[in-house]
């Protein structure tokens, strides 16, 4: 792996095991929450039959829905060990030990055998891969012939918008977004075949709003002069404005992708 690499891959790691993250995003981290993951289930046919991987799982939310909602089993990996730690403990919470398991490892370099997981998911997270088409090449090597993939990301058009100069978290993790039509590009250059693809931006909307209207209450709570990272309420507000105005815009998005691998 190179510097910058390893360097971006760490840079979201840090970000997404703040506790921030959880207090403000809730149990489920990405725009459409559980609801779109159940949706993206739909879109794949999942059965109880099913092995499903569900690459860069966070603390697992998505990964214990799909397994209590579809039967099936879920194997997910993540590169955070904080991450890993705190998904294993709300798959034993929820009974669901031997359906879900999570291990720590990189997204570009699956640990399973070839041709051996019927479905693989990858939410709000390719985007921020140093190298997607190792990614996807990933997928296609551990899916089965006929297997099916599913993808929700952020879009983007240009480059990134203003409003997030002063984000240096979150632009680390969107380095990598591209327009919607280039994601399912990219699965079909690997040798998939695109099924379906949506435009979900209002979850995106909803998401940002949410997050912005939670740490403008919470800064608002603590007084005029509290800061949240040396953010004040004024800068929140600005920088909410300007990314809703981008998505408004079109300049960033959300969408979801799946595809089936040859059989």
């Amino acid at each position: 792996m190179n510097e910058s690499a390893a360097v971006i891959k760490q840079c979201c790691a840090t970000t997404y095991a703040s506790p921030w993250i959880s207090l403000v995003l809730g149990e489920s981290w990405h725009p459409g929450g559980l609801e779109l993951t159940e949706h993206l289930g739909h879109q794949l046919a999942l059965t109880a039959q099913d092995l499903v991987t569900d690459v860069a799982a966070g603390e697992g939310a998505s990964a214990c829905h799909l397994a209590r909602r579809f039967g099936c089993r879920v194997q997910a990996l993540d590169i955070g060990a904080d991450q890993v730690q705190r998904a294993r403990q709300h798959g034993a919470a929820q009974g669901l030990e031997t359906r879900v398991t999570f291990q720590e490892g990189d997204a570009e370099s699956l640990p399973w055998a070839d041709r051996s997981v019927d479905a693989v998911v990858c939410e709000c997270a390719l985007c921020t891969f140093p190298s997607p088409e190792q990614a996807v090449r990933e997928w296609a090597r551990v899916l089965k012939p006929g297997g099916r993939v599913g993808i929700t990301d952020v879009t983007r058009r240009g480059p990134l918008p203003p409003a997030f100069d002063n984000l240096a978290g979150w632009v680390g993790c969107l380095a990598g977004a591209r327009p919607l039509d280039a994601y399912a590009e990219l699965l079909r250059s690997e040798g998939f075949t695109v099924r379906r693809v949506e435009d979900r931006s209002s979850d995106l909307t909803a998401l940002v709003t949410r997050i912005g209207h939670a740490l403008v209450a919470w800064l608002r709570f603590q007084g005029s002069d509290a800061t949240l990272g040396g953010w004040s309420r004024t800068d929140v507000e600005r920088t909410l404005r300007g990314v809703l105005t981008s998505i408004d815009q079109g300049e960033l998005g959300y969408g979801l992708v799946t595809a089936w691998h040859p059989a």
